[in-house]
Formats: C-alpha cells, sequence, structure tokens
C-alpha cells in the first residue's frame, strides 16, 4: 500500500470574527480589494483609511466569516444583517490559489447556516452584470436570479448589479 501522506488535502476551518479580530477583517478585506478591484463595491484607498473603531463597528453589527488552511487565511465572507430586505450575502473572496477547490462554497454553506438559525428563509446577493465567473460560481450553487438589475456608482463610474437569490 502507498503512503498518501501529504497528497490529501484536509478542508479549511470556517471561523466567525468577533470584535477583537478587526486587524483579520482588515487585513483580509484589504487583501481582497487589493487583488480583485473589479470584483468589489469597495475602494481600496478608502477602506485602508478607516480606523480601529470603522472595523470593529462592522464585525459588531454584521457577520464575517474567515476560511483558514493550516495557518493560512485563505478565504472571508460577510452577512449583512443591516438591509431593508433581508440578509444579504456580501465580500465572498478566496484567494486566488486556493479557488475551484471548494473553498467559496464552504463559505456560502456557513454564511446559510447562520442565517438560517438567525431566522431567515432566503438569502440574496447582488453581482456585478460583468462578473461572469461570480455569475457562473453563483448558478452552480443554486442561487436564482431574479429580475432586479440596478445601477450603482462606484470608483467614478457607474456599473450595473444582477439581485440573486436561494431560499433556505
Amino acid at each position: 500500500m502507498q503512503d498518501l501522506e501529504g497528497l490529501t488535502r484536509s478542508r479549511p476551518d470556517v471561523v466567525s470574527l468577533d470584535t477583537d479580530k478587526w486587524q483579520t477583517l482588515r487585513d483580509l478585506r484589504l487583501k481582497a480589494l487589493g487583488e480583485s478591484p473589479e470584483s468589489f463595491l469597495g475602494d481600496l484607498r478608502a477602506e485602508r483609511a478607516y480606523d480601529e473603531k470603522h472595523w470593529r463597528q462592522e464585525l459588531a453589527h454584521n457577520v464575517w466569516i474567515v476560511a483558514t488552511l493550516e495557518t493560512r487565511h485563505i478565504g472571508l465572507a460577510k452577512l449583512n444583517l443591516q438591509t431593508d430586505d433581508g440578509m444579504h450575502l456580501e465580500a465572498l473572496w478566496v484567494d486566488p490559489n486556493e479557488r475551484r477547490r471548494g473553498v467559496g462554497t464552504q463559505l456560502v454553506s456557513a454564511l446559510e447556516v447562520i442565517a438560517a438559525r438567525r431566522g431567515t428563509r432566503q438569502l440574496k446577493l447582488w453581482i456585478f452584470t460583468e462578473n461572469e465567473l461570480a455569475r457562473q460560481f453563483y448558478r452552480h450553487i443554486e442561487y436564482g436570479e431574479t429580475t432586479v438589475v440596478q445601477p450603482i456608482k462606484t470608483n467614478n463610474r457607474v456599473r450595473h448589479e444582477a439581485e440573486y437569490q436561494r431560499h433556505l
């Protein structure tokens, strides 16, 4: 029998961040914005200027989760609890070296469980219409596109977001 040690890959741990982990959130969010600026609504320069109070408030009012493999943070996602039309999944990011290995699906699944435990039966999200990879990913994990598309101004230009949702 062959020794398979080192050939199998362990699953990342997914944990929610509390307010004391504000630096972890800040560092990962800035990494995500730097690596994939066209995928997010945020602005790297503006978010670099946010202080500790801002990051702690973000963690106090929303649910942020992190995927960690061994000692490396490889993914981030947010459950926005403060919308008028229910909870929204936002800010999903996976390290480019870890994509297509199930990390994004694992993060989304964790947020779905958290949302369901908080009483929601439907989770929504917005995707820039030109982000075809993200649209394919969410369709693959059974999020359906609604008929709602909205213009949004970001980084001095107008882009369009499509709404997706999934019943939990």
